[in-house]
């Protein structure tokens, strides 16, 4: 299993988490609704044309086509990557989603206006297709980026004017490799986070990028479920590789599917842009803060137990997970043998591991100011999640949103197309009609900055 890298400034100590006195705050186990109002700031469409900012009329038209088939956006929503810098700029990369011939990172201003556009590396097109994360995208307070191409293995600086800076190669099981959270604006490119799992251990480390190679240096050790199998997949996913015996053949899937391991609890996490760190890496309901110093300072609980995975609810998520493979294998019948993938996939979810219960929390960001937005698991064991909660930066419980009540940002918030940024500003993606995507931008009322 692997995680998002995240920036990150921590200092080089291997501490158990918990290995120290920490203040335990109990929080209230009945919800307060959240009943604010979010500000509209603008709306933008990205396609292989570039950026535009829509007015009322191209509004209503989006409006309109929100029913429509916007299949070939939602690929692009998934790979797209968005974070602001600290003057409330934008950043969007665009990793061949849109244009598979090459990579492309835009700067919009608070107002919706292009600041600049400039090329982030060469795209490919048949792995752009089949790779749902090929980046990870992190952006620093003064504008500068960092873009780690999982396809090619090379992680590129580029200062915030957009010249690339530094580039530098990377294998596989050094850093970013599969990883799948949230956006990330912080304060340095020169450090990023990331989260090894090994020998049964798993280790939050810290990787420098400032010298001439790739150092790491280990931070944290955080807790893993015993049954937790490296490698293991949290739901119905499959290997792609190419015919290494001719270089100029096409991509060819193999059906090779990783043990499926479901409820299993890992680790939510995110950064504060101060340089600390809250995780969550039980399946109790204790989100933990660690400092810069890589100890965990305060354990936010709540009086919610996680929920029993009984008979019903095991029967139910494999005939889940059976209806995604029958997908998986529909969508991708004229490139693979469709009986035999179907095999695969049929005996690696009869082959799935339960894990007894299911934690209440689902994952865990972190906004500009430090506040905390815990999304709780849903009635419907792997549906879409529940309720959010907003935590404060001191650990005081704010109240709890309706995630219907805040439309499309409830529903990304799971997904981790969700940025937050200075003043409020918070930015998510969804899908556009045809080829395009678009990126809705919208202030957060104070109260739960």
């Amino acid at each position: 299993m692997s995680f998002t890298a995240l920036a990150l400034a921590l200092a080089v100590a291997l501490i158990p988490a918990g290995a120290h006195a920490q203040e335990i705050i109990d929080l209230p186990g009945e919800d307060r609704l959240l009943e604010v109002e979010t500000e509209q700031v603008f709306i933008g469409q990205l396609n292989t044309n570039g950026w535009r900012t829509l007015g009322p009329a191209t509004r209503f038209l989006r409006w309109i086509r929100r029913s429509a088939d916007t299949s070939g956006g939602a690929r692009a929503t998934l790979m797209t990557r968005i974070a602001f810098d600290a003057q409330g700029r934008l950043h969007i990369l665009d990793p061949g989603a849109l244009d598979p011939r090459r990579w492309r990172i835009f700067v919009v201003d608070p107002e919706g206006d292009v600041v600049r556009e400039y090329e982030a590396g060469e795209g490919d097109a048949q792995a752009a297709l089949f790779s749902s994360r090929p980046a990870e995208f992190v952006v620093a307070s003064d504008g500068r980026t960092v873009v780690a191409d999982r396809l090619k293995s090379v992680v590129r600086t580029y200062s915030p004017e957009g010249a690339l800076e530094r580039e530098m190669s990377f294998a596989p099981a050094d850093i970013f490799e599969g990883s799948t959270a949230p956006n990330s604006s912080r304060r340095t490119t020169e450090a990023v986070l990331t989260v090894r799992d090994a020998a049964g251990e798993r280790t939050i480390e810290r990787i420098l990028l400032a010298g001439r190679s790739i150092e790491r240096h280990p931070v944290a050790s955080v807790w893993r479920a015993p049954e937790e199998e490296e490698g293991a997949s949290a739901g119905v996913a499959f290997s792609l590789d190419r015919d290494t015996a001719d270089s100029d053949s096409d991509w060819q899937y193999r059906p090779a599917v990783p043990p499926i391991q479901r409820f299993v609890p890992t680790l939510r996490y995110d950064v504060f842009a101060s340089g600390g760190i809250a995780f969550v890496d039980s399946s109790t309901y204790a989100v933990k803060l660690m400092g810069t110093d890589g100890q965990v300072s305060r354990i936010l609980r709540r009086p919610l137990r996680p929920r029993p995975v009984t008979e019903e609810v095991r029967l139910a998520e494999m005939e889940r997970l059976r209806e995604v493979a029958q997908s998986r294998v529909e969508s991708l019948r004229d490139m693979t043998d469709p009986d035999d993938f179907r095999r695969v996939l049929t005996e690696a979810i009869e082959e799935a591991y339960f894990y007894p219960e299911i934690s209440p929390i689902l994952s865990l960001r972190t906004t500009w100011e430090g506040s905390l937005w815990v999304r709780r698991s849903g009635e419907e064991p792997g549906g879409p999640g529940g309720p959010i909660d907003v935590l404060s930066p001191d650990g005081q419980y704010l109240g709890t949103f309706d995630p219907e009540e805040l439309g499309d940002l409830g529903s990304r918030l799971i997904s981790g197309q969700v940025a937050f940024g200075p003043d409020g500003l918070v930015a998510y993606v969804e899908p556009g009609w045809q080829e395009s995507l678009y990126v809705v931008v919208k202030r957060l009322p104070e109260e739960v900055r």
